[in-house]
Parts: C-alpha cells; structure tokens; sequence
C-alpha cells in the first residue's frame, strides 16, 4: 500500500524562488522532490541542528558550542556515510 502523501505550501522571496528553480534544473527536479527531500532531511535532524537551521541559536553560539555543535554533525555525516 502507498504512503499517504500531504502537501504543504511555502513561501519564499523572488531571489529564493529563482534560485530553487535554478537548482531544480539543474539537479532535474521538480520543486515537489526537491522540497520533500529537504524538509525529510530536516525532520530527521535532531532538535539542536533543527535550531540551528533555524536561527534559534543565535545567542548561544558563543564560545566553544559552535565549534561542538559543528563537530556533533559532522561526526553523524561521516558515520551515516561510512566515512571515519
């Protein structure tokens, strides 16, 4: 059986949508996939890389968390990836 599938609008600026479409050509997507494929990887982050897509972090990242934080998810790239 097919997963049930929804649809969610966005809203981007003029600049974000013509740079979308130029991805989109030229990875020959359509925007649909290209989101999908986006807002997955997103989801499946954890919730302190979330924020920090976000721009939640903004007063925390001072100090020795950025550089932590960055390592964190670098560290979970190279291990996803079977890369040491």
């Amino acid at each position: 059986m097919a997963e049930k599938r929804a649809i969610a609008r966005i809203l981007v600026d003029a600049k974000a949508k013509s740079r979308m479409d130029d991805l989109c050509k030229k990875k020959g997507m359509t925007q649909i996939a290209m989101l999908s494929h986006v807002a997955k990887w997103f989801l499946d982050q954890d919730e302190k890389a979330q924020a920090m897509v976000l721009g939640l972090l903004a007063e925390e990242l001072t100090g020795p968390q950025p550089q932590a934080l960055l390592k964190h998810l670098l560290g979970k790239v190279s291990a996803a990836d079977g890369r040491k």
